[in-house]
């Protein structure tokens, strides 16, 4: 079981600002930016796509209310890895662990990074154009790498270095909704396509693509990664959460409505069939385009580009954290639990950059999406589920915060989810295998090396 080690972190720690800014951060990016696109293209109209949008912000609501409860439960660094430990032992725990390291920080750092840097390249290209893949990469790669080194230092550098990019983030984003309403609800150009029927394969199209808008929600979990750097945890932990979900909820209904003023359902598919999936991926910068016109998209792009850095920024802060608990628990080299005078995780943010430049160099945006997306899902739903162990559990004095509404918050969560990762392993039957693979890999991991590095930390 991981030892609370929150008190060598919390000397300076973070306010309840900042923890907002790292939920808000860590959910808004590559996911709205780019998987919007990807949606409208699979389900052939805006408006079934906007629906699953509400439905998925109201699973996002749902797990975010279940997991304030057990961050409240759990209030030191480490997140899920903590709350998997001390509800179910320390194998699901480690695994948990693994899966976030991997495909909840490292791949989500790469596909953010390249996301930005298509975004960046897009802007100063005709739209006809796509950025090559050397040049993305190697954008990406610099991004990643500066970005660590920014967080090496102090909680104070690291805390303005965050605020700062999610409030030009927050002020850009805004600024794209207000802007693209305006211009479009002025020129008629409200999508009217719903589908003329409902059948089976439209349903299954629609859960395929939650996996996509999952990914987008993905993050209302961030700020447990660094609860123990949080001052007055109790209070702040609980209400970061809340506030930081159901603002970007807000937020992405109306970005998706811009895109859908600007490009129709068949536009898009025309395009992903000419130019390939990942064409979409800009869906902000293409929409900018319509909207706009060419000189004002392309200022546009390296706006959207610097948001993106906001979300980079905020997995290099959190992921590593991760890292330290795990090492601090037995569970990896202690090497990777140490801390520098500062009181900061390099070592643990060096790991993270070098798994999240492998993404960078061997996948696709889309497939780094989809393969995250189903490991996360399923670690979230094993997450999740521990709030009914911990309440049968419980003895004394109750946390700051209990989810309202229990059971029925945690039960759908755990129902839809389960459901849309269901089909979209059916139907991505290769991204699926790599996901699971993960957590095999992460299985063996753990029963062949947890005793050497436990008796070395020992």
């Amino acid at each position: 079981m991981p030892k609370n080690h929150s008190n060598s972190l919390a000397s300076e720690g973070f306010g309840l600002t900042t923890s907002v800014f790292v939920v808000f951060a860590s959910m808004v990016g590559v996911g709205i930016l780019t998987t919007s696109g990807f949606t409208v293209a699979t389900v052939g109209s805006h408006q079934w796509a906007w629906l699953l949008w509400v439905i998925g912000g109201v699973l996002a609501i749902c797990g975010a209310l279940s997991q304030a409860e057990l961050i409240a439960r759990n209030p030191s660094s480490g997140g899920d890895y903590v709350i998997l430990s001390n509800a179910f032992g320390p194998l699901p725990g480690f695994v948990s662990g693994w899966v976030s390291v991997i495909l909840g920080f490292a791949g989500p750092i790469a596909a953010s990074a390249k996301a930005s840097a298509s975004y960046f390249l897009s802007s100063f290209q005709d739209s006809s154009e796509s950025p090559s893949s050397l040049s993305v990469s190697l954008i990406a790669t610099g991004l990643v790498i500066s970005l660590s080194w920014m967080h090496s230092h102090s909680h104070h550098r690291s805390g303005l270095t965050q605020n700062s990019a999610t409030i030009i983030k927050i002020g850009m984003l805004l600024a794209l909704m207000l802007a693209g309403l305006a211009v479009g609800l002025s020129q008629s150009r409200i999508p009217r396509d719903w589908p003329a029927k409902i059948d089976q394969e439209l349903t299954f199209q629609s859960l395929t693509s939650l996996i996509y808008i999952s990914y987008a929600y993905t993050g209302w979990n961030s700020i447990g990664f660094i609860a123990g750097e949080v001052r007055h945890p109790q209070r702040n932990l609980p209400i970061s959460i809340l506030i930081g979900t159901v603002l970007v909820t807000i937020l992405y209904l109306g970005l998706n409505l811009v895109y859908g003023l600007a490009l129709s359902a068949p536009e898009l598919q025309q395009i992903s069939a000419s130019k390939g999936f990942d064409s979409l991926a800009p869906i902000a910068e293409l929409s900018s385009r319509r909207l706009f016109g060419e000189t004002i998209s392309g200022f546009l792009g390296v706006t959207i580009s610097l948001m993106l850095i906001a979300s980079i920024s905020a997995y290099i802060l959190t992921g590593p954290r991760i890292i330290y608990a795990m090492a601090n628990a037995g569970q990896f080299p202690s090497w990777a639990g140490r801390l520098t005078q500062n009181e900061i995780p390099v070592k643990a943010i060096t790991i993270q950059a070098m798994l999240s430049l492998v993404f960078i160099w061997s996948s696709s945006l889309e497939s780094i999406i989809v393969v995250s997306s189903i490991g996360l899902a399923l670690f979230s739903m094993l997450t999740i589920s521990s709030i009914f162990m911990y309440r049968r559990r419980s003895s004394g004095p109750a946390p700051g915060f209990l989810c309202p509404l229990f059971p029925v918050p945690p039960l759908v969560y755990l129902f839809g989810t389960g459901l849309l990762i269901s089909v979209t392993i059916w139907n991505k039957p290769y991204n699926g295998l790599v996901s699971l693979a993960t957590i095999a890999i992460g299985i063996t991991v753990y029963f062949l090396f947890h005793r050497t590095w436990t008796n070395r930390n020992g």
